[in-house]
Parts: structure tokens; sequence; C-alpha cells
């Protein structure tokens, strides 16, 4: 497994199956281990913070990844993108990667802030990499695996994958669902001829 490092990187790894799940939220490096062949669990390991590269490493190190995958990981100019890789063990199977961004509305600034995420898909594991955020973006699926409510458990990590994706692509619509309701508020200031600098600025920050 190698040496312990030091990280401030958060890790979880989720073990489940149809009758029993286990979660080891310690973010100790030994337990980003490759499961074994004819596991009887899916294995989710949830990675949050990709900027610190020793652990990007320590975990492609331990998964057989190829090191352009990791380097679409830590890219976060990366665009969206669907990928097949090969490992670094001839023998073991390739792995499936996909990159794309989680939307936030930040109120505050009236901007749209785009999070890096990627996914590693392997024969009995999940690899999810987001960046480092305040709250879990993935905390619904977690809470019905925990529950055992929905197909999750009852699938393979290729559902997991599906789940998770599903859960951005609906935050856009919260988003768009957001981005709407101002451009009305906007509306009604322009045709009530209430549009001053205010405006003026929110609709060029919205242009953007």
């Amino acid at each position: 497994v190698g040496r312990e490092i030091d990280h401030e990187t958060r890790i979880q790894r989720i073990d489940y199956n149809a009758t029993d799940y286990h979660i080891d939220d310690s973010s100790r490096l030994s337990a980003c281990r490759l499961p074994a062949n004819g596991t009887p669990f899916v294995h989710w390991l949830d990675v949050d913070g990709i900027h610190e590269s020793k652990v990007i490493a320590a975990i492609g190190q331990q998964f057989q990844l190829h090191p352009l995958l990791l380097e679409d990981v830590v890219n976060t100019e990366q665009k969206p993108k669907v990928d097949f890789y090969e490992t670094t063990q001839p023998s073991a199977p390739s792995v499936a990667f996909v990159t794309l961004k989680m939307l936030h509305h930040d109120t505050g600034k009236g901007e749209i802030d785009a999070e890096h995420v990627s996914f590693v898909l392997g024969q009995h594991f999940l690899i999810s990499f987001q960046e480092e955020r305040t709250g879990d973006i993935f905390a619904p699926v977690l809470e019905r695996i925990k529950a055992s409510s929905g197909k999750t458990r009852r699938n393979g990590p290729d559902y997991l994958l599906y789940a998770l994706m599903d859960l951005l692509v609906d935050h856009y619509f919260v988003v768009l669902e957001r981005i709407g309701d101002k451009m009305d508020e906007l509306e009604e200031h322009l045709v009530g001829g209430q549009a001053g600098q205010l405006t003026l600025n929110t609709l060029y920050l919205m242009k953007r």
C-alpha cells in the first residue's frame, strides 16, 4: 500500500452491495486500494480536493491509472469529455474516464461558478474527483446508499456513475431556473423605466 502522506484532501471509501455497506471516511491513503477481482462489493472512492498532486499521484498508483488520465483530473480548464484509458498494468482492463462541470449560482456575485468534476469507472469501482468545496455535491447519492433507497445498492459502479452524473445535470436546471427568475426581475425594471446603472451592470454580468 505504501506509506501514508500528510494531506488535507478529504477521501471517503464507500463499499456497498444490495445487503450491506461500509464507509471509511478517515481520508487515509491506505484505504485507496484497488479492489480484488471477484469482490462482492461496489467500491466508490470519493475524493474531495484535486490540488495536492502527491495525493492524486498516490491514488493513481494504487489504481494503476494512466498519467494522461491523472493530468485531466487536475486540469480544471479541461472541457467535458468521455475517454478510455489503458491502465499501467497491461493485464488489467481499461477504464472509462468522464469529466464535466458542476454549476453553482453565486447569488452574491450574480455569477455562475463551474466546479471541475471527474470520474474513473473500472470493473468493480468508481472514483469521483471534485474540487474542494464547503459542501459535498454527491451527498444525496450517499444518503440513498445509506438508506438502501432507489436502485443504486442493487446495481454496479456503472449505475453509480449514472446516478452521480444525473445529479449534476439536474443541478443545471436549478441554475437555469434562478437565471430565469433574475431575467424576469430585470425585465420588470426595464419595462417599468426603473433600469439604473445597477440593472445595466447586472445585465452585463449575465451576458458574460
